[in-house]
Formats: C-alpha cells, structure tokens, sequence
C-alpha cells in the first residue's frame, strides 16, 4: 500500500500464488536483498509440495547469506532449524542447516524468525524451552 493523491491509500497486487507446483500460504514476512527484490517463505506447495514449514519471516547477513527458521524438522524431537540459503555463482540457491534446536532446556520450534542487528547476529524466540518449557529467547551468530 500507498499514500495516494488526496490521503486515499492505493492497494496494489504484487503477486498471487498459484499453489501447487508454484507456491502457497506465506505465513511469514518478507526480506529486501540489497538489489531490491523481495525474498519470504511459504508454509505448503513448491515443487516438491513441501514449501519451507515456515511461518516466519527470512533475513540477510552480512555475507549475504538468506536465513530462516522453519517451526519444525531437524534433530529428534523435530524441533526446528535455522537454515541458510547461498547463491551460487550458476544463480542456484544452496541450503544448508546451521543449527539444530533440540528443545528444554535450549530452544525448540522458532516459529516467529529472527532480526539482525548492525553486528551481524540475529536474535529470536522459540514457543517451547528454557527451564519451565514456555520459549526462550536467543542469539545467533553466523
């Protein structure tokens, strides 16, 4: 949206999911690259009908790395990640996992993303963990 002539605000669609193969339900916000264009995740659908599990928003860092949280998947208990997306010099984009909550009395399933500060981390909170298992806030540093 946009402040239009005469204070009327201007609504404008950017983009409308297709679902399947395309992509569906983005629960999470959206990330501007230092080129201008718009980075986020969806829940369901993809290629694979996997989409990310995500409903949070992606960040960059410094290097240039794309990062996120999907809410679950990874160690046992299936508690969530933090993943890290690198462009390769071909255009294609690389996942790797960087980390691994394994719930109480750490954190587990980040369903909410992370925020970066001027130093290059990023924090964020989990619903479950810490000592009485209500979430925990965190740091992380790539």
């Amino acid at each position: 949206m946009r402040h239009g002539v005469a204070g009327v605000w201007q609504f404008t669609t950017l983009y409308a999911f297709q679902g399947q193969p395309d992509a569906g339900f983005p629960y999470g916000g959206l990330a501007f690259d230092t080129r201008g264009n718009l980075y986020g995740t969806t829940y369901y659908d993809g290629a694979n009908n996997l989409g990310s599990g995500s409903i949070s928003n992606v960040v960059y860092s410094k290097t240039g790395g794309l990062y996120g949280t999907p809410s679950a998947g990874g160690a046992s208990c299936h508690c969530g990640t933090i993943f890290k997306l690198t462009a390769t010099v071909s255009g294609v984009w690389k996942e790797s996992i960087v980390y691994r909550f394994h719930g109480a009395p750490g954190g587990a399933f980040a369903y909410n993303g992370m925020v970066g500060d001027k130093a290059g981390n990023f924090y964020g909170t989990t619903v479950h963990g810490g000592a009485g298992d209500d979430g925990v806030i965190y740091k992380f540093t790539p």
